[in-house]
């Protein structure tokens, strides 16, 4: 017979130890796992191009941004953000082009960059380039060293003109190299006379103020040689 301590453990403490310790089912529930995709503003095949050397701002597709904000040609004001690939749909590639006039931002970047660009007329920016480069060639030679060819038994009066022409020179800036040499078939000065001829082309290009000797006399007496001036800036 059960003693009515083991009654009571089978009522109330047996029951409450097979709630504790009853094995629980534990059910799982898995959501299908998604790939995490990291979207930029532009494909990654553009992000690494840049221009080519020759020029600075991006064009087209070279641009690594998924919408950008056009500069009206009329106003000069930002349209609202659109489409690249868009805008580009709806002009004439073959007379005009997309320029990015704001340089991407540097480093990693998560955040969308809405670059600024403008329509550009192909035709008129070749134009441009062009006179733009004549002028700088014009400007280049306008610039460039001036040379003068003296001979060491050079005449006082010829002396005279080729001094001129040197100092009207030097008072435009410019450089002068004067190149020293022995007349062919003329007669061949002496050392003092060289000496002499030296002294005086230095003494005319005092006469400038401002002018700089930037390279001293170079060569040999009554052979060949040559020196350089310099003209003060205006």
């Amino acid at each position: 017979m059960s003693s009515p301590m083991q009654a009571l453990y089978r009522v109330f403490v047996q029951p409450a130890i097979t709630t504790r310790t009853r094995p629980t089912t534990i059910l799982s529930i898995s959501k299908p796992l998604t790939s995490t995709r990291t979207f930029t503003s532009s494909p990654p095949r553009l992000a690494a191009k840049g221009p080519p050397a020759k020029r600075k701002q991006l064009w087209d597709e070279e641009i690594p941004a998924r919408r950008i904000q056009l500069v009206d040609p009329t106003t000069e004001k930002l349209q609202e953000p659109q489409r690249l690939r868009d805008v580009l749909s709806t002009i004439d590639r073959k007379a005009y082009r997309i320029i990015c006039v704001t340089p991407p931002p540097a480093g990693d970047w998560s955040q969308e960059w809405i670059p600024t660009c403008k329509l550009q007329d192909k035709k008129a920016a070749y134009e441009a380039e062009k006179a733009k480069k004549k002028t700088a060639q014009v400007k280049q030679a306008a610039e460039g060293t001036k040379t003068l060819e003296l001979n060491w038994a050079i005449d006082t009066n010829d002396l005279g003109h080729r001094m001129k022409r040197m100092q009207d020179f030097l008072a435009q800036g410019k450089k002068v190299e004067i190149i020293l040499a022995r007349k062919k078939g003329g007669r061949k000065a002496t050392a003092e006379e060289c000496e002499e001829l030296l002294q005086k082309i230095g003494l005319a290009a005092e006469e400038v103020k401002g002018t700089k000797e930037l390279k001293k006399f170079e060569g040999k007496l009554a052979g060949m040689g040559n020196l350089t001036y310099e003209g003060p800036k205006p």
